[in-house]
């Protein structure tokens, strides 16, 4: 809390947050760091709309800027990226630290497919709820968007559902430019050996 709020001061922000250190069934067991990437940083806020790198355990935020968006939209998941699109829209300045704040425990992998396909679903409906902020380049929108579309993809066929090709042309449809991840989608599915 300390580290947010100095940066925070030191840099006039609205909200701080930091990378966190996620673990499976303790904190000695290390799985891996969540947050931002460089270049999601050097592309912020467009790479915010495209994939939400912040949890929300890591963050402070300015009672200023939390009474202008109000309480958290009533969602069954993915309110949080909702927010944070939000906060950006009304030119919110976000600020981040080197130092990791938080050990967020990480759900085991049965949990976590369980709740693939209502996380995808629900992070699309956010973005289109978002679509008309001035806040976001078209380009992005629709590459977050269409990665959100590829990953559903990738989840149905995993389950060895025929609708993951619905969902590929859906990825195509909103972000052409993805036609060659597309192709190698497609590539994968007729040689099993290279998926």
């Amino acid at each position: 809390m300390e580290v947010g709020l100095s940066q925070i001061q030191k840099k006039n922000g609205d909200i701080s947050y930091s990378t966190v250190q996620t673990f499976q069934t303790t904190p000695l067991n290390k799985a891996g760091l969540w947050g931002p990437t460089p270049a999601d940083l050097a592309q912020f806020p467009q790479t915010l709309f495209e994939r939400n790198f912040i949890t929300p355990s890591s963050v402070i935020i300015t009672r200023s800027l939390q009474n202008r968006l109000g309480p958290l939209a009533p969602m069954r998941c993915c309110e949080d990226h909702d927010y944070w699109l939000r906060a950006a829209t009304l030119g919110a300045r976000f600020v981040t630290s080197d130092t990791i704040t938080v050990n967020y425990r990480t759900n085991t992998e049965g949990k976590l497919s369980s709740k693939t396909e209502l996380m995808l679903k629900q992070d699309i409906e956010v973005q289109k709820r978002n679509w008309y902020s001035k806040a976001f380049l078209e380009s992005s929108k629709r590459k977050g968007i269409a990665n959100n579309y590829f990953l559903l993809s990738c989840y149905y066929r995993s389950q060895g559902m025929f609708k993951s090709w619905i969902y590929l042309l859906l990825s195509v449809y909103w972000y052409p430019f993805s036609f060659s991840r597309a192709l190698k989608f497609l590539y994968s599915s007729w040689n099993p050996l290279k998926a």
